[in-house]
């Protein structure tokens, strides 16, 4: 790290110290975090802990996934490095020791946290279907066949988790806790994704039935 004269840089995807390690984006968005962004960074030994240069925010909206999010920080961090090297080449590069007691981390999403459930808040639901597009995939079992949730909604209709309270032009919304889901764009264990109201004009649901 040391080899070269103006030292080694690196671009992260959250705003450092937030969200240190290998998913930022992806947990900043199933945290329902409103503002993210992109650093860049002298590199040290410690992972994502090095002197920041240069930050940009950006408002995420509540709709990207976290796939779109990424393209779209991975062009602000491009300019980052190149105001990163030109201020390396004159020397005018003024850099910021990271606050590690402010630091949060950013492990990689597992399987298991990739299912999602009925019994969980509605919000909940929806970020994690944005923050693992496009991959793992957020994933429920219906029927005891795995089903990928790939785009919802949130409803602030209430019911019983997993029953099916309504339909929004052929969208099946369906109810989990504190609120509930229109499902938008669904992918049936072995199958293509496909609309959410094909869907459920496929299972040929109705008001009251229960998806478990």
């Amino acid at each position: 790290l040391s080899a070269p004269s103006g030292g080694c840089l690196n671009i992260h995807p959250s705003l450092l110290p937030l969200y240190r390690g290998a998913a930022p984006v992806q947990r900043a968005l199933m945290n329902g975090d409103e503002r993210i962004g992109v650093t860049l960074f002298r590199l040290v030994e410690k992972m994502d802990a090095g002197p920041v240069l240069f930050q940009e925010e950006f408002i995420p909206g509540d709709s990207r996934s976290s796939g779109e999010v990424l393209d779209i920080l991975a062009e602000k961090g491009s300019k980052l490095f190149l105001l990163g090297v030109k201020c390396l080449i004159e020397g005018t590069c003024v850099s910021k020791e990271q606050n590690s007691e402010s630091a949060s981390y950013a492990p990689k999403i597992t399987n298991n946290e990739a299912e999602i459930f009925w019994t969980y808040p509605a919000r909940r639901i929806v970020n994690a279907v944005r923050a693992l597009d496009p991959a793992p995939g957020a994933f429920l079992f219906i029927g005891g066949k795995r089903v990928k949730i790939w785009s919802a909604e949130f409803s602030p209709l209430s019911g019983s988790p997993g029953e099916v309270l309504d339909f929004d032009d052929g969208y099946p919304v369906v109810s989990a806790s504190e609120g509930a889901v229109l499902l938008r764009c669904v992918q049936p264990e072995g199958k293509r994704r496909m609309d959410g109201a094909e869907w459920a004009r496929g299972l040929r649901l109705k008001k009251g039935d229960f998806l478990h």
